[in-house]
């Protein structure tokens, strides 16, 4: 989902769900992951729901599929500074068990 105003929202995706169990939620009350940012990205928020597990990463990648970097998932809400990120669309893949949720975010400056 596209930065607005300085802020990003973005909703989880399953690699394996279809476009049609999305369809008509409310994103923000149900996802297991959400994003949130400044204009920057020097402050990127984010709130992963349930127990962490000590195997838990968040990896980004650019929209080319070409690794950015990875985090260890330690607790519930972090915050990342990405303000070095150039401009662009960036997937970020939250691996819990055998679960990947990716989310699509767009840098625009």
């Amino acid at each position: 989902n596209i930065i607005s105003r300085g802020k990003a929202v973005s909703a989880d995706r399953q690699m394996n769900a279809s476009d049609d169990d999305a369809a008509g939620r409310d994103d923000d009350a149900d996802s297991l992951v959400t994003i949130r940012t400044d204009a920057s990205w020097a402050e990127v928020q984010v709130e992963i729901k349930g127990e962490i597990s000590p195997n838990e990463t968040l990896s980004i990648y650019t929209s080319d599929g070409i690794f950015v970097t990875f985090f260890r998932v330690r607790q519930n809400i972090f915050s990342l500074n990405l303000s070095y990120l150039q401009k662009g669309t960036y997937l970020f893949r939250f691996h819990r068990n055998r679960e990947l949720i990716q989310q699509k975010i767009i840098k625009e400056n």
